[in-house]
């Protein structure tokens, strides 16, 4: 025990703002290692307390209309139906500070290349 710590003002938190995209970027990561590939695609989304348009709730209700489990949409046309995944994801959660990501994706399945599952992913 050291004693009292004395009372002191807090400073204020500065939150760094991601920069603006003005392109898209892609990332394309290789191993060895890995035997199945994943495709995955990224956007910035707003979160319930950066979102003065009120876009968050469109935006979960997409998500899971899109990728709410074994019947959601994408599971149906390119899991199911299409037979180009052996599973798809399509996530977004709006609880963050700042803004988040919509996020969806998927694993190939045996004989789908990346390209083409995410060919389909676009639609």
């Amino acid at each position: 025990y050291y004693g009292a710590v004395s009372a002191r003002p807090v400073p204020a938190r500065y939150r760094v703002p991601e920069p603006v995209m003005s392109a898209a970027r892609t990332v394309t990561l290789r191993d060895t290692e890995v035997r199945t590939p994943e495709v995955e695609k990224l956007w910035h989304a707003p979160a319930y307390g950066n979102d003065p348009g009120g876009h968050a709730y469109a935006l979960q209700v997409l998500a899971e209309i899109m990728g709410g489990g074994d019947t959601a949409r994408m599971t149906k046309a390119l899991v199911r139906e299409g037979k180009l995944a052996n599973s798809v994801y399509f996530a977004y959660s709006p609880a963050a500070l700042d803004d988040t990501l919509l996020a969806t994706g998927g694993d190939p399945a045996n004989g789908i290349s990346p390209a083409a599952l995410e060919k389909a992913i676009d639609g």
